[in-house]
């Protein structure tokens, strides 16, 4: 992509050239169902299969499968295992803490899902704030609409994004990529993880921190508030409480890519520096399998 006027490109369009999402059935850690080449009455062609859940449809299920392994699978048709992206964000308060931390969100948000058009995929955007809510997924893909990005993807006091997952499964649709952009944390994301799978093609979790929440620095005392509640505290910054901090980041980070992968999945962790350039981060969603060069 050339320059106008001496401008600099910008990262994030180039990207656009560079990079394509992976597939859900190739996503590291994805467990795709049995695929088969049998057809499905009424004219669907049948194309591969899932975990039965409350509410399928009798009709459409397996039963030879059943009686061969006790399995309760459920066959699905072509268009409920094309390849579409789902993307839960977290827009709590916490997202904002730091401005690069928000810019980085919206900027990775509005790069996948220009990606997944590019690709040709279906489209869904779920906003996890004070409840679960579809989001305008046009403003996204026309990422210059600067005033309107940041309008749609306000971050607001909202509860912790693993207590919303359960009622954003209705907006869900089978067979999808989700992706998951949030900090991860306000609370255990674990028992959102079994809901967060259910039906999908993969799962993969993206934890966005600020420079501050990655590597806070040791000196005198420090002032916390909790982005959601406002309530704050007063505590000694000193070497010892830093190490103890980055300890329990550590585990989670670690509690997060092993639940990822327990319900086929993957994990990956980007810090929002202010001069971090985007290449970085993409760097890191091609390792975990989200993303590979056009």
């Amino acid at each position: 992509m050339g320059t106008s006027g001496g401008a600099a490109a910008d990262p994030w369009e180039l990207a656009l050239e560079r990079w394509r999402p992976v597939p859900p059935g190739r996503v590291a850690g994805a467990s795709p169902g049995e695929r088969a080449g049998a057809r499905l009455g009424g004219g669907i062609e049948f194309h591969d299969r899932r975990g039965y859940t409350a509410g399928d449809d009798l009709r459409r299920m397996d039963w030879s499968a059943l009686a061969r392994s006790d399995q309760m699978l459920v066959r699905l048709s072509r268009e409920e295992v094309a390849p579409r992206l789902e993307l839960l964000l977290d827009l709590s308060k916490s997202m904002e803490v730091e401005p690069a931390k928000a810019k980085v969100t919206r900027d990775l948000a509005c790069l996948l899902a220009r990606l997944a058009r590019g690709a040709g995929w279906p489209l869904l955007v779920v906003g996890l704030g004070a409840q679960p809510r579809r989001i305008d997924g046009s403003v996204l893909l026309e990422r210059s609409r600067g005033g309107d990005l940041e309008r749609e993807l306000s971050f607001q006091p909202a509860p912790p994004a693993a207590s919303l997952v359960p009622a954003a499964r209705s907006l869900l649709r089978p067979g999808a990529l989700r992706l998951v952009l949030s900090d991860f944390l306000g609370g255990d994301f674990e028992p959102a993880l079994a809901p967060l799978a259910d039906g999908a093609g993969a799962v993969g979790l993206v934890q966005v921190l600020g420079s501050e929440e990655a590597e806070p620095k040791a000196g005198g005392r420090a002032r916390l508030v909790d982005a959601e509640t406002g309530a704050f505290a007063e505590v000694e910054l000193d070497r010892t409480a830093v190490e103890r901090y980055l300890a329990r980041l550590e585990a989670l980070r670690g509690a997060l890519a092993l639940g990822a992968r327990r319900v086929g999945g993957s994990f990956a962790s980007l810090v929002a520096a202010p001069d971090e350039e985007p290449e970085a981060h993409l760097a890191l969603l091609h390792r975990a399998g989200f993303i590979e060069p056009a």
